[in-house]
């Protein structure tokens, strides 16, 4: 028996553990970094540092933490990034050289701040991006002379951080961009610019740029970050060691422009022109999150997750073949299941379909 063809539905971005949790104020908590736990287990750096390079140790061990997040390792990565923190602490306290630290030492402190924010259970995440900004802007201001690619990276990731923070502050849609976050995509746009900007941190810095755009109901102001990331994870896109996590932000990206579309068909329903766009949005998104899969050495669960809910949305609009259609976004699933184990929880949309769908197979 048919499913019977309904309005096409968003999951509203059920699927995405990459977006930013909020908190609903900004408690002013402080992070002790000294009194988070040293990392408790050996990790073994697969860079070459210099014997004694404590700030060298640092860096490779941020590293490390980047790595296993992207093999959503992500209890690993918790750990590394404890470790890094306290670390990084300890260097900065007992720093009494006349010169201060290297640029990029503030740099991998307020990256490794930003990051547990995000990952640990904390829900306090505006006390780590407090001192993430805190940490990038003491870095700057100690090296007010240095121009070059070492400042284009350190504007690179304030803006991230910043952009963050801007984002952490909203408890609903937004229609202006503020003052701090135009400030902050000003000079993401600048730093971009140079050569030697390094892909890995575009990506980083346009995944947040990308969730920050999705943050507005104005279509303008939306386009005006959306764009810059969509344009930076097109251009970055086939440096193989990102390959992956970038068509799969390029792929969120579309969904979320799908999610877009949906809710303004919410508010006018016959407007055949919202459901063009979101239509195609969700066909761009399903493409980019299928190369992405197909160029994985090893696909998560979360990215089966994200085409799943693609290829959904994309089978809601079907005039033809849509039950098999749902058939296949169904095999993401499970396969998704399978890959999880017990720790795979699906996201609430997706969970209601495959429930709809074994209930009529039963049937």
């Amino acid at each position: 028996m048919a499913i019977e063809k309904k309005r096409p539905r968003g999951l509203k971005g059920s699927a995405s553990s990459n977006k930013q949790r909020k908190v609903e104020s900004q408690s002013g908590k402080e992070v002790d970094a000294a009194t988070l736990p040293e990392n408790a287990q050996t990790v073994v750096i697969n860079k070459e540092v210099d014997e004694g390079d404590e700030v060298g140790e640092v860096t490779a061990l941020y590293e490390e933490a980047v790595e296993k997040q992207d093999k959503q390792q992500q209890s690993e990565a918790v750990t590394i990034l404890r470790g890094v923190i306290h670390e990084s602490d300890r260097i900065l306290r007992n720093w009494d050289d006349a010169a201060p630290l290297p640029l990029g030492f503030y740099r991998t402190y307020a990256l490794a701040l930003h990051d547990l924010g995000q990952l640990s259970d904390d829900d306090d995440i505006a006390a780590f991006v407090d001192e993430a900004l805190a940490r990038i802007v003491d870095g700057m201001d100690h090296h007010k002379s240095v121009e070059g690619e070492e400042m284009h990276k350190a504007k690179l990731v304030w803006g991230k951080i910043v952009l963050a923070k801007e984002s952490l502050k909203a408890d609903e849609e937004l229609n202006e961009v503020s003052e701090d976050a135009s400030s902050a995509l000003t000079a993401i746009q600048a730093a971009s610019n140079s050569d030697a900007a390094p892909k890995r941190l575009l990506l980083d810095v346009a995944r947040v740029v990308q969730q920050h755009a999705e943050l507005y109901r104005d279509l303008a102001s939306r386009e005006r970050f959306a764009s810059w990331a969509e344009d930076t994870l097109a251009r970055i896109q086939d440096e193989q060691a990102i390959k992956t996590s970038a068509l799969h932000e390029l792929g969120l990206g579309q969904l979320a422009w799908g999610n877009f579309w949906l809710d303004r068909l919410d508010d006018d329903a016959d407007n055949e022109d919202y459901e063009t766009k979101a239509q195609k949005a969700f066909q761009q998104a399903k493409k980019y999150l299928t190369q992405a899969k197909d160029a994985s050495q090893e696909v998560t669960p979360q990215l089966l997750c994200d085409l799943a809910e693609a290829g959904l949305n994309e089978a809601n609009f079907a005039e033809d073949e849509q039950q098999a259609k749902y058939g296949q976004v169904v095999a993401l699933i499970e396969q998704a299941v399978s890959l999880g184990g017990d720790d795979c929880v699906l996201p609430e949309g997706l969970a209601i379909f495959i429930e709809e769908q074994r209930a009529q197979a039963g049937s």
